[in-house]
This record gives C-alpha cells, structure tokens and sequence, in this order.
C-alpha cells in the first residue's frame, strides 16, 4: 500500500525510470550520445569550434538552444501560469518518446535527439528531488556522489539521518538503473523505434501524479 505521505518520493522515483530509459536509448541508438546533460555536448560544440566543423557545431548548438530553452520555458511557466508542470513535464516526455519512434532513422545522430534534450532539461526542474534533497531524476553523477559520502559520514558519527540520505539518493540510483535496464531491453529488441515503450513508466508516474493532486486537494478540503 503507497502511503500517501512519501507520494513525491515515490514519483521522484518513477521519473527516474523514464530518464534512465531516454538515457540508454540516446547511447544506444545515436552513437553514444548523452542527450540528458550538456557537459559533453558543449565540449564537442568546442571541438567543432576549434577544428572548424561548422556543421557539427551549429547542430550541437542547436541541441544546447533547445536544453536551455526548455529550462527558461519550465521556469517561466511555473511563475506565470496555473499549470501543474509535473504533469506538463510528463506530457512533454510523451511526446518526445513519440517523436523519436517516428523520426527516421537517417536523420543526423544528434537532431534525431533534440525531443530528448528538450524533455529531459524541463523535467530536470521540475522534478528535483523529494523528502528536502536536491536530487537530479535524470542523470546519476551527483547521486552517486551524494549516496557514497554519506555512507561515509555515517560510519564516521554513526548519525542515522545520513543513512536516510543514502537510502534517497542511491534508491534513486536503483531506479534510475532500472529504467537503463528496460531502455536496453527495448532498443536490442526494436532500436529506434523502442522508444515508445517508454510510455509505460510515464503512464505509470501520471497515475501517481494524478493520485497525489486528488489526495492534496482533498486535505484542503477538510482543513
């Protein structure tokens, strides 16, 4: 039985499966491309710079328009409008999963990954983190980071609220990972047309969105 108190955790948790999934289906499928961050993307952006392949650098700029447009966008809309942009995100997401089991296979390795960017840098702000930690659901660096040093820190003062730090970021590990372990299955099985599968931890993360705006609305109800 979910309890309705750790919903956000939960959530946190079943977004994290879907970016796991658009994280392997990106490497898979588009020559190792990590479409979930910008690090590696603004060094080529660089190379291409340097080494005057300007087609390679215009595209790759393109990807990094889109990954702060979508930041702005998430921003801007969470100040200025009523949507709820944890369902927004998750409609976004759809629609990205969509567009890449529609886009021909021929099309350049990263434009083919631009729904992608976009996708993954609004549901960046939007959902991260749960139970008062900053915890990104879409990439694994500073999770990993988070979950060893306090591991750490609780061996060295045996404060048990490092343990429960732990838990957090490295269940979020877990599941991230389980969304990897999906994605691969579906691109060995449909490459890039795999991606439609992704629908289903969406679909999943909906219901428990749906059910937390019910739960939350009936407690301002009885207030």
């Amino acid at each position: 039985m979910l309890k309705k108190e750790n919903m956000k955790t939960y959530i946190h948790y079943s977004m994290s499966v879907g970016a796991g999934f658009f994280g392997i289906y990106a490497i898979f499928n588009h020559i190792d491309i990590f479409a979930s961050s910008q690090t590696s993307n603004f060094i080529h952006i660089l190379m291409g710079l340097l080494g005057r392949n300007w087609h390679d650098m215009l595209v790759r700029l393109g990807a990094a328009a889109l990954y702060i447009f979508a930041i702005a966008l998430s921003t801007l809309l969470a100040r200025r409008t009523k949507l709820n942009m944890r369902l927004t995100s998750i409609a976004v997401n759809t629609a990205a999963a969509l567009i890449c089991t529609f886009t021909p296979s021929n099309v350049n390795d990263v434009v083919a990954l631009y729904p992608i960017f976009f996708c993954m840098a609004m549901q960046w702000c939007v959902y991260n983190g749960a139970e008062g930690y900053a915890c990104s659901s879409i990439f694994s660096t500073n999770n990993i980071k988070q979950t060893v040093s306090a591991i750490i820190e609780y061996f060295c003062d045996k404060d048990k609220r490092h343990l429960h730090k732990a838990r957090f970021f490295g269940t979020t590990l877990i599941f991230y990972h389980i969304g990897v372990v999906f994605g691969y299955i579906a691109c060995r099985l449909l490459a890039e047309k795999g991606a439609w599968l992704c629908l289903f931890p969406l679909a999943v993360s909906a219901v428990l969105v749906l059910y937390d705006i019910r739960e939350e609305r009936i407690a301002v109800k009885t207030i």
